[in-house]
């Protein structure tokens, strides 16, 4: 007997709503730990926080064909990584450019401005 296709992308459907999941609370945390995304509403931050998923879910997809094209974990596993890495340094730079941009912080992100 062989295996349907539909048999074989099952696993791989599951997986990833999983994958989707997970990446719910994480993203709902760091939306309210970042600076910008304090200030958005209930619906607005629900929002922010169900397209993330969904990102994350896609970006699984991504990661579970790169596991199959390269038969090895380390490729999906070292692109998650990165992925992770660009997206914390791009959300530090930008909440410390908007912390900075703020009325009494002078022009520093941490505060004081110039002495």
């Amino acid at each position: 007997a062989t295996l349907r296709d539909s048999d074989v992308r099952r696993p791989e459907l599951v997986a990833n709503a999983a994958f989707a999941a997970w990446h719910l609370i994480p993203t709902a945390n760091a939306i309210t730990a970042n600076h910008r995304g304090r200030n958005l509403g209930d619906w607005r931050r629900a929002g922010v926080v169900i397209g993330g998923s969904l990102v994350a879910g896609l970006a699984g997809l991504g990661f579970s064909a790169m596991r199959q094209i390269s038969s090895s974990l380390a490729t999906p596993w070292l692109a998650h990584a990165s992925l992770n890495g660009l997206t914390f340094l791009t959300a530090l730079h930008h909440d410390r450019k908007a912390y900075a941009t703020e009325p009494g912080h002078g022009g520093s992100p941490r505060g004081g401005g110039s002495r």
